[in-house]
């Protein structure tokens, strides 16, 4: 078994690099783990363990879905952060509404249910995962910094591919490996 998921990888943009510098020194006294901008990706769905057999059948239908989906431009904006401002858990950048993203989204969702394979039901919520935060001493830091980039486009991408990863777990962080790319129509 291994454990795998569908994502989207995101180069960074310059600018998006320079504002994760800047993050990171203003909040560089809390316990934030960031993440590396060489491995941002959106997950479109995470499958978890998965034997040899079902990544092969994945990939066949990865194929099939992906070929007629035509290349995505993404527009990213706003910093947000998960469970709440109080006790906030994980950080990151937010993505416009993209219905194109969304039907690619539900349709993958739709072939592993098919597949029988168990998904969460909670609703797709693309974004960057910038870091993961332990602990933040001075909220007011990061409640400048939502409030800063509330209305800021941060990045524009135009995506053609979609990646089917492998996720090995280390105690620097995780690793990803592609199992296979599927190119979306140009």
């Amino acid at each position: 078994m291994i454990r795998t998921f569908i994502a989207i990888k995101i180069p960074a943009a310059q600018n998006t690099k320079e504002l994760l510098k800047k993050l990171r020194m203003d909040l560089s006294g809390d316990k934030i783990k960031w993440v590396d901008p060489e491995i941002l990706h959106i997950t479109l769905s995470f499958i978890g363990d998965t034997s040899g057999g079902q990544v092969n059948t994945i990939s066949v239908k990865l194929g099939e879905i992906t070929s007629g989906y035509p290349v995505i431009e993404l527009h990213f904006k706003k910093l947000g952060v998960f469970r709440n401002i109080r006790k906030p858990g994980v950080f990151w950048i937010g993505l416009e509404k993209n219905e194109v993203l969304e039907n690619l989204q539900g349709e993958i969702e739709a072939m592993l249910r098919d597949r029988g394979m168990k998904r969460d039901d909670k609703p797709f919520s693309p974004h960057l995962t910038i870091a993961r935060i332990k602990w933040i001493n001075d909220i007011d830091k990061l409640k400048y910094w939502l409030n800063e980039y509330r209305d800021k486009t941060i990045q524009k991408t135009k995506i053609g591919e979609v990646i089917y990863y492998e996720s090995k777990l280390t105690p620097d962080g995780p690793i990803y490996n592609s199992i296979k790319n599927f190119p979306l129509k140009s």
